[in-house]
């Protein structure tokens, strides 16, 4: 991989360093829920309603209380009495939801009783004792028809199928439309997928009563779910230890897991505080794991002027939020920090509708929402170039962002830091051999192959959000996004080793091996003297999400922060015990040297033991350690007016919070087979600009593997539901991801814009190549396709969509998708 990053000169920063935490995961040593033993631990299973909708009448359990090992079947009606509702991110006070269905089932797998035994096996043996008797009312599948007047109500208190629906204006949208030579228009679909990681969600609960604190170990990635256990289970936040060592199996964003945690931890107290672990199975986590993505229907409106340059776009987006709000509703909110794209539109309409139906709770998946907006987008610009007769990629250097434009204020006010949006197409392009593609049709087609070749361009939003998500969300909510700082601690100790401590689990993105790699930049000390841990939730140190690359900036400026503060106590006892000025003193290679007199130094080791052991030599308002924690605030931060409170209308709404802003533009290659419509990705280039890296090898895999997921996105992955509401792809033989065989060779290079609001010029890495790669591969399909001039409008496409798409375009007859 080619690499720029840009003009500062880093010793550690920006070069190959061998991943830390690879070594464990490689050698089978990774640490996670399921390897949680306790001594007396019991075992969880619940029981699934087979029904997408109906009404509970009754439960008897007495059949499996009696079954071999069980020690407590308990149902939803119990729940109130143990916990308070779970919070949901928007603000529905009469949509009640708790970890087990009460008085009715909402989708096919919600789980409406648990049963508590000495082994997983029992568990489930005397759960299928339970007998339920059900009174079917009718599905709600798709969101449209949920919308209707006379569509069955799944939350009758709440009186509607809808959670949230609004309508935003940015800049003059009508004016634009009125005086737009071309209107176009479109509607497109992002079927529901997820990332199904290998391991599904699990925790542990154990509550230690003599102190009253409840211990958990979940798979999840959210700091913030200690705030959530304790307003929901009743009881004071520092009575709550979360274990932040447990490595995460895979995640992409979808491992929250509330009602699983809430429900273990109900579960060990009601058995007297013996630990109880309940690791779903496949199809629990797949049906009812709260773990879909986005599910969402695009009507779009275009307008453009003659040269292809579009003055305005109105988006309506109806977004499936499943039977419940949970925090993947809020994913429609995100999407206003980057609703343009990388492109200078100047008016926007976003009119954003959340509707409830039968189906699992949506999760924030890869992006929190972005990527189902950056494929509407780019079908977009692909409408406007197929309408004008266009080449797509000069439709794009048309609208991108000119690079004298920077920092650049979108309509809904968002800010982007920097970017040069049109050497990294140009790059990308050019790596693709975009000019002379028509060659390679023609050999292609000599073979029985439609070759195509598609572009699309994505800017991901890093670190932050805030206000992003004020006029989507519940007030009163926890963990909902907000303006948490992100903590670290560093402590050099008396021999001169260096300590860092972060308070949140690994989710596979490198953390500790950019946490050591910061901790050598800043303090000049060799990797071998680095250790990192990671501290419970009593240990101090504020954290949310791994999401949104937020660890990699804000943890990162947080270690440097911190690092800071150390390096500036040393240099003060160093200057003390030399009888040197300070600002003559420099930190390099290990040592505290003075700039004009070389022979005056001091090792960062002798330092260290100065500054526990020696009183004498140090500053005398110094305490004798070397610890610091410090906490780094998003610069961005800062409250706009919230939904439903005073001053929110007197305004437009306008979002601001994010970091940074990093860019991508893909360009990939693909074969369709003129017979049986089989589509095969055959190259696949990528530039992207995420400032400066901190470690480029971490960066390529955060490409490589979002992208792979993108193409899933695609090509292969979707839950599909009948119309009863039943869920019918959840196993991986009928849930399809891309393996090794589907993804060609990725071609990458970086280009780098520094970003001006980081310590080290860095933007986010981590979520772009999904945000970009299904957009580009449906462009790719169509260019494919050609001849038989179709718009692809719906991903993921398979051949058999093609086959019903071409036999539509022929007058023939449609098969089933």
């Amino acid at each position: 991989m080619e690499s720029v990053t840009g003009d500062r000169q880093f010793k550690w920063v920006g070069k190959r360093f061998p991943p830390i935490e690879d070594r464990r995961f490689v050698t089978g040593k990774g640490r996670y829920v399921n390897d949680v033993t306790l001594p007396g631990m019991l075992h969880l299973a619940p029981l699934s309603s087979p029904h997408a909708h109906a009404i509970i009448k009754s439960i008897d359990t007495s059949r499996a209380e009696k079954a071999p090992g069980v020690v407590k079947v308990f149902v939803g009606e119990e729940l109130p009495e143990w916990m308070d509702k779970i919070p949901q991110n928007m603000y529905l006070p009469n949509v009640t939801w708790y970890p087990l269905a009460v008085g009715k089932a909402r989708f096919a797998g919600e789980w409406v009783a648990a049963v508590i035994a000495t082994n997983r096996y029992l568990a489930e043996d005397a759960a299928e004792l339970i007998q339920v008797e059900y009174e079917p009312l009718a599905p709600l599948v798709d969101p449209e028809e949920a919308m209707k007047p006379g569509a069955p109500i799944l939350h009758e208190t709440h009186g509607s199928n809808i959670a949230f629906q609004g309508s935003f204006t940015f800049g003059e949208v009508d004016e634009a439309f009125r005086k737009a030579p071309h209107i176009l228009e479109g509607r497109f679909r992002w079927n529901r997928h997820s990332g199904v990681p290998l391991e599904t969600f699990g925790c542990v609960a154990s509550w230690d009563e003599s102190r009253g604190i409840v211990n958990v170990w979940a798979s999840q990635q959210n700091p913030q779910v200690v705030e959530q256990i304790a307003r929901s289970l009743r009881i004071p936040s520092n009575k709550v230890r979360v274990y932040m060592d447990v490595d995460i199996g895979g995640s992409y964003g979808n491992k929250r897991g509330r009602k699983q945690i809430f429900l273990t931890c109900v579960a060990s107290k009601m058995v007297g505080g013996r630990p109880v672990k309940f690791i779903e199975d496949r199809m629990e986590n797949m049906a009812a794991g709260d773990a879909h993505g986005p599910d969402r229907i695009w009507k779009v409106k275009v307008a453009a002027d003659n040269d292809g340059k579009i003055t305005a776009l109105d988006l309506t987006v109806i977004d499936d939020a499943g039977a419940y709000a949970g925090r993947g509703a809020m994913q429609i909110a995100k999407p206003i920090t980057a609703l343009v794209g990388p492109y200078s539109i100047p008016a926007v309409r976003y009119s954003p509708i959340s509707v409830l139906t039968c189906k699992t709770n949506q999760a924030p998946y890869n992006g929190f929402g972005q990527a189902p907006t950056n494929f509407a987008t780019e079908r977009c610009i692909d409408l406007v170039a197929r309408e004008l007769k266009l080449d797509k990629a000069e439709v794009r250097f048309r609208n991108l962002i000119k690079p004298d434009q920077f920092p650049y204020e979108i309509p809904t006010g968002a800010t982007y830091d920097s970017g040069d949006y049109l050497t990294v197409l140009s790059r990308t392009l050019e790596m693709a051999g975009y000019k002379s593609i028509a060659q390679r049709k023609a050999e292609a087609r000599a073979r029985g192959k439609l070759l195509g070749v598609g572009v699309a361009t994505c800017v991901e939003p890093s670190a932050g959000g805030g206000s992003a998500f004020n006029m989507f969300q519940n007030p009163g909510v926890i963990g909902g996004g907000g303006d948490v700082g992100e903590g670290v601690r560093v402590h050099v100790d008396v021999n001169g080793y260096v300590t860092g401590s972060i308070g949140f689990q690994s989710a596979g993105q490198g953390h500790e091996t950019t946490f050591t790699q910061l901790v050598c930049e800043a303090l000049q000390v060799d990797p071998s003297k680095v250790s990192i841990t990671r501290v419970d939730s009593t240990g101090g140190i504020p954290s949310v999400a791994t999401t949104g690359s937020r660890m990699h900036l804000m943890m990162g400026a947080a270690v440097l922060g911190a690092c800071n503060r150390i390096k500036a106590k040393m240099t003060a006892i160093a200057a003390q015990a030399l009888g040197s000025e300070r600002s003559a003193l420099e930190l390099r290679d290990g040592v505290f040297v003075h700039r004009l007199v070389p022979r005056l130094r001091l090792s960062f080791d002798d330092v260290a033991r100065i500054a526990y052991r020696r009183m004498d030599l140090r500053p005398s308002d110094m305490e004798g350690a070397l610890v610091e924690t410090y906490v780094f605030q998003n610069p961005k931060s800062g409250d706009r007016p919230v939904a439903g409170l005073p001053g929110f209308e007197q305004e437009p709404y306008k979002t601001r919070g994010f970091i940074s802003f990093a860019f991508a533009a893909h360009v990939p290659i693909v074969e369709v087979d003129q017979e049986t419509f089989e589509i095969k990705l055959v190259d696949y280039y990528i530039c992207h600009d995420c400032g400066v890296q901190m470690n480029p090898q971490i960066v390529a895999g955060l490409v490589y593997g979002g992208t792979m997921r993108g193409i899933d996105a695609a090509l292969f992955s979707q839950y599909k539901f009948s119309e009863n509401g039943q869920l019918l792809s959840q196993s991986f033989m009928d849930h399809l991801l891309s393996t090794a065989t589907d993804i060609p060779h990725m071609t990458m290079a970086d280009h780098c814009t520094p970003a001006p609001g980081h310590p080290l010029g860095a933007k986010g890495a981590g979520e772009g190549g999904y945000m970009t790669a299904p957009a580009a591969v449906a462009s790719a399909v169509e260019d494919a396709l050609s001849d038989y001039g179709l718009f692809l409008t719906d991903v993921p496409i398979s051949p058999t969509h093609i086959y019903n798409l071409v036999k539509a375009a022929q007058g023939g007859v449609l098969a089933a998708r």
